[in-house]
């Protein structure tokens, strides 16, 4: 997640306009660092259930239709 461009790059302008609506905000929330935390901390308890999958999800408006 550290590996982001820098938003006021013109490579980075370029590079976005390819994106759909869900491709635009999945690179917003990455450089959200209140998400990252969360995701850090997600990540790091292996026992996650489907209950707290679910809570982060929620939290975070991540939808994953099928």
């Amino acid at each position: 997640m550290s590996n982001a461009p820098d938003w006021n790059s013109l490579q980075f302008v370029k590079f976005i306009f390819g994106f759909d609506r869900s491709g635009f905000a999945f690179e917003f929330l990455r450089r959200n660092i209140e998400y990252q935390k969360d995701y850090s901390e997600f990540v790091r308890c292996q026992n996650s259930s489907v209950a707290s999958e679910v809570s982060f999800s929620n939290k975070w408006g991540l939808v994953f239709p099928g």
